[in-house]
């Protein structure tokens, strides 16, 4: 790792999360890094992109205000009642 103390030092963040993964899983003292709380934090708590996107809205609502759903004949199969 280059010296924390080096503001001109390019991380490589992908990397850096990876290191500071695995020292967290040897129970390593992270506050020894140079890095505060918030900065590990926000290296090691980084969501998951592809479960946060959000998909786009479609053209055609497949419901509108007012519809009430109710669960099907299996678990998670939707149907709407008009």
């Amino acid at each position: 790792m280059v010296n924390r103390s080096v503001s001109w030092a390019e991380w490589d963040l992908d990397a850096l999360a990876l290191e500071l993964e695995e020292l967290k899983a040897l129970d390593f003292d992270l506050s020894l890094t140079g890095f505060d709380a918030r900065e590990i934090d926000a290296f090691t708590l980084t969501p998951n992109a592809a479960e946060d996107d959000v998909p786009p809205l479609p053209e055609v609502p497949a419901s509108r205000a007012g519809d009430l759903w109710q669960l099907g004949p299996r678990p998670g199969a939707l149907r709407r009642r008009d």
